[in-house]
């Protein structure tokens, strides 16, 4: 395995919770993403929502 395929797994993978949180922020509350952010880190719920949005890596695993 070369250490440019481990850079683009990587980036890939942050880039897909990144969209995964987005999603679920937009999708799923009331909020704009900046303010859901904020509230779900108030509720120390910020490790969850990172976690739905790693749920997305499971999907580019399989494709990749």
């Amino acid at each position: 395995m070369k250490k440019t395929d481990l850079l683009i797994g990587f980036i890939i993978r942050i880039i897909g919770a990144f969209i995964g949180v987005f999603l679920f922020i937009t999708l799923f509350t009331d909020f704009e993403f900046v303010d859901g952010v904020i509230a779900l880190k108030s509720q120390n719920s910020l490790g969850k929502l990172i976690a739905l949005g790693a749920v997305i890596n499971v999907i580019v695993f399989l494709l990749f």
